[in-house]
């Protein structure tokens, strides 16, 4: 069922980022809401099908995206992967492991596509992509980390409630 959800959800936040919030630039730093919702599913305490979440989310983003192909799939499987390994370390504060996997996220994915446009010769200075796209991206991505957590840790509740046992 969590699978099947993950497709207007994440389809949902797609048409979000690409239509409302990439119009909203700081800098020249977009935010990524479909890596903001990977990253809260993959937190989420009872979640199984974080991976899941994960390829649907990279393959979609490969899909709309003008950057060569695999950059968001494989960005994301290595985001998934560090979030589940925080869950296991830092279980018991889930939102602070939302803030420090959003950032570490938000370099990876943008370091990987400023690494992979800078292979296929485009004109993109290392520090202008640092300070002009990676920490404003990383900035807006913080700030929208509440609310995508918020959402997606009430989606979960409702699908995973909890056994209260007398």
């Amino acid at each position: 069922m969590s699978v099947a959800l993950a497709f207007p959800i994440l389809i949902g936040l797609l048409m979000v980022q690409m239509g409302v919030f990439s119009n909203m630039p700081l800098l020249h730093g977009n935010s990524d809401l479909v890596l903001l919702a990977i990253v809260a599913w993959a937190l989420q305490k009872k979640v199984t099908t974080a991976w899941h979440w994960s390829i649907i989310g990279g393959l979609m983003l490969t899909l709309v995206s003008a950057m060569p192909s695999g950059v968001y799939f494989v960005s994301y499987l290595v985001i998934t992967g560090i979030a589940l390994f925080i869950k296991k370390i830092v279980w018991r504060i889930p939102f602070i492991s939302m803030l420090l996997v959003t950032v570490v996220g938000t370099f990876i994915v943008l370091g990987v596509s400023c690494v992979i446009l800078r292979i296929t010769n485009a004109q993109l200075p290392l520090s202008y992509s640092l300070y002009e796209i990676i920490i404003p991206s990383a900035i807006l991505n913080v700030i929208l980390a509440v609310p995508i957590y918020a959402l997606i840790s009430e989606i979960a509740k409702g699908l995973y409630p909890e056994v209260i046992e007398v």
